[in-house]
Protein backbone atom coordinates (compact mmCIF):
# COMPACT_ATOMS: atom_id res chain seq x y z
CA UNK A 1 0.00 0.00 0.00
CA UNK A 2 0.81 3.22 -0.92
CA UNK A 3 0.61 5.12 2.23
CA UNK A 4 2.22 2.72 4.36
CA UNK A 5 5.58 3.10 2.65
CA UNK A 6 5.07 6.36 2.59
CA UNK A 7 4.77 6.73 5.80
CA UNK A 8 7.96 4.82 6.38
CA UNK A 9 10.03 6.65 4.30
CA UNK A 10 8.87 10.09 6.29
CA UNK A 11 9.50 7.96 9.39
CA UNK A 12 13.14 7.40 8.08
CA UNK A 13 14.13 11.54 7.46
CA UNK A 14 16.10 12.14 10.13
CA UNK A 15 14.80 15.95 9.75
CA UNK A 16 11.07 14.80 10.10
CA UNK A 17 11.74 12.59 12.67
CA UNK A 18 13.51 15.84 14.88
CA UNK A 19 10.76 18.41 14.14
CA UNK A 20 8.48 16.07 15.56
CA UNK A 21 10.50 15.40 18.66
CA UNK A 22 11.52 19.25 18.80
CA UNK A 23 7.33 20.54 18.61
CA UNK A 24 8.53 21.67 15.37
CA UNK A 25 6.87 22.70 11.86
CA UNK A 26 8.41 20.72 9.65
CA UNK A 27 9.37 21.96 6.56
CA UNK A 28 10.49 19.40 4.24
CA UNK A 29 8.35 18.22 1.40
CA UNK A 30 7.02 14.96 -0.31
CA UNK A 31 7.82 14.58 -3.91
CA UNK A 32 4.55 15.79 -5.63
CA UNK A 33 4.06 12.48 -7.64
CA UNK A 34 4.06 10.35 -4.26
CA UNK A 35 1.21 12.87 -2.96
CA UNK A 36 -0.63 12.77 -6.15
CA UNK A 37 -0.47 9.27 -5.55
CA UNK A 38 -1.26 9.19 -2.27
CA UNK A 39 -4.59 12.13 -2.59
CA UNK A 40 -5.41 14.12 -5.62
CA UNK A 41 -8.38 16.36 -7.58
CA UNK A 42 -9.52 12.94 -8.80
CA UNK A 43 -9.70 11.50 -5.13
CA UNK A 44 -11.67 14.47 -3.66
CA UNK A 45 -13.67 14.96 -6.56
CA UNK A 46 -14.57 10.98 -5.89
CA UNK A 47 -15.20 11.70 -2.07
CA UNK A 48 -17.44 14.74 -3.05
CA UNK A 49 -19.27 12.64 -5.80
CA UNK A 50 -19.61 9.36 -3.55
CA UNK A 51 -19.65 10.09 -0.23
CA UNK A 52 -22.49 12.26 1.61
CA UNK A 53 -20.38 15.23 2.80
CA UNK A 54 -21.74 17.33 5.62
CA UNK A 55 -20.81 20.84 6.83
CA UNK A 56 -19.35 18.90 9.73
CA UNK A 57 -16.56 17.08 7.21
CA UNK A 58 -16.22 19.50 4.79
CA UNK A 59 -15.54 23.49 6.31
CA UNK A 60 -15.28 26.31 3.58
CA UNK A 61 -13.41 29.40 4.26
CA UNK A 62 -12.10 32.99 3.23
CA UNK A 63 -9.92 35.10 4.88
CA UNK A 64 -12.62 37.01 6.82
CA UNK A 65 -14.59 34.13 8.03
CA UNK A 66 -16.65 30.68 7.37
CA UNK A 67 -20.11 31.24 8.36
CA UNK A 68 -21.15 32.56 4.93
CA UNK A 69 -19.38 30.49 2.09
CA UNK A 70 -20.38 27.32 4.47
CA UNK A 71 -24.29 28.65 4.65
CA UNK A 72 -24.27 28.97 0.75
CA UNK A 73 -22.56 25.71 -0.07
CA UNK A 74 -25.11 23.51 2.11
CA UNK A 75 -28.88 23.58 2.21
CA UNK A 76 -31.04 22.12 4.91
CA UNK A 77 -32.66 18.64 3.74
CA UNK A 78 -34.65 15.80 5.57
CA UNK A 79 -32.63 11.92 5.75
CA UNK A 80 -34.33 9.17 5.03
CA UNK A 81 -35.53 8.98 8.27
CA UNK A 82 -37.04 12.64 8.34
CA UNK A 83 -33.98 14.09 10.24
CA UNK A 84 -32.94 17.50 9.38
CA UNK A 85 -28.98 17.71 7.74
CA UNK A 86 -27.39 19.39 5.47
CA UNK A 87 -26.24 18.80 1.58
CA UNK A 88 -23.26 19.93 0.12
CA UNK A 89 -24.58 22.03 -3.50
CA UNK A 90 -21.63 20.80 -5.90
CA UNK A 91 -22.66 23.75 -8.07
CA UNK A 92 -22.13 26.19 -5.80
CA UNK A 93 -19.24 24.85 -4.03
CA UNK A 94 -17.70 25.35 -7.54
CA UNK A 95 -18.98 28.76 -7.70
CA UNK A 96 -17.36 29.34 -4.65
CA UNK A 97 -14.13 28.21 -5.24
CA UNK A 98 -13.98 30.19 -8.35
CA UNK A 99 -14.60 33.09 -6.42
CA UNK A 100 -11.33 32.21 -4.02
CA UNK A 101 -13.00 30.08 -1.33
CA UNK A 102 -10.31 27.57 0.67
CA UNK A 103 -11.68 24.15 1.42
CA UNK A 104 -10.75 21.73 4.11
CA UNK A 105 -12.11 18.05 3.97
CA UNK A 106 -11.53 16.72 7.29
CA UNK A 107 -10.85 13.40 8.21
CA UNK A 108 -9.98 12.10 4.76
CA UNK A 109 -7.85 9.11 6.38
CA UNK A 110 -11.82 7.88 6.85
CA UNK A 111 -12.73 7.86 3.34
CA UNK A 112 -9.66 6.29 1.62
CA UNK A 113 -7.72 3.04 3.14
CA UNK A 114 -4.46 4.60 1.68
CA UNK A 115 -4.69 7.85 3.53
CA UNK A 116 -5.79 5.49 6.65
CA UNK A 117 -2.58 3.22 6.06
CA UNK A 118 -0.54 6.72 6.14
CA UNK A 119 -2.12 7.73 9.87
CA UNK A 120 -1.86 4.63 11.21
CA UNK A 121 1.62 4.47 10.46
CA UNK A 122 2.61 7.82 11.80
CA UNK A 123 -0.27 7.32 14.64
CA UNK A 124 1.50 3.99 15.82
CA UNK A 125 4.88 4.96 15.41
CA UNK A 126 4.29 8.37 17.72
CA UNK A 127 1.68 6.75 19.79
CA UNK A 128 -0.40 9.29 18.86
CA UNK A 129 -4.04 9.82 16.91
CA UNK A 130 -3.19 10.54 13.58
CA UNK A 131 -5.95 11.97 11.05
CA UNK A 132 -4.88 13.34 7.79
CA UNK A 133 -7.16 17.01 6.51
CA UNK A 134 -7.00 17.88 2.44
CA UNK A 135 -7.04 21.45 1.97
CA UNK A 136 -7.54 22.71 -1.46
CA UNK A 137 -8.48 26.36 -3.20
CA UNK A 138 -8.26 27.55 -6.94
CA UNK A 139 -6.52 30.22 -5.84
CA UNK A 140 -3.44 31.78 -4.22
CA UNK A 141 -4.34 32.70 -0.89
CA UNK A 142 -5.80 30.26 1.71
CA UNK A 143 -8.74 30.81 3.48
CA UNK A 144 -7.24 29.33 6.59
CA UNK A 145 -3.46 30.55 6.41
CA UNK A 146 -0.43 28.63 7.73
CA UNK A 147 -0.70 26.81 11.02
CA UNK A 148 -0.01 23.82 12.72
CA UNK A 149 -2.37 22.06 14.96
CA UNK A 150 -1.82 21.96 18.72
CA UNK A 151 -0.35 18.71 20.08
CA UNK A 152 -1.98 16.69 22.79
CA UNK A 153 0.79 15.38 25.42
CA UNK A 154 1.21 12.19 25.47
CA UNK A 155 0.92 10.40 28.90
CA UNK A 156 2.85 7.44 30.10
CA UNK A 157 1.19 3.95 30.65
CA UNK A 158 2.75 3.39 34.03
CA UNK A 159 0.34 6.06 35.03
CA UNK A 160 -3.17 5.20 33.72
Amino acid sequence: MHGQSLASELLANDDFTNSYSNYKFWKGQIPRTQMLNLFSWQHLNHALATFRITNDRLRLSVKDGYEQPNNQAFRTVRDAFGRPTDALSINELHRLMAQGVTGVLEAVNELFPDIAAFTQVLGARYYARSTANAYFSFGSTSGFGAHNDRRLPIFSSNRL
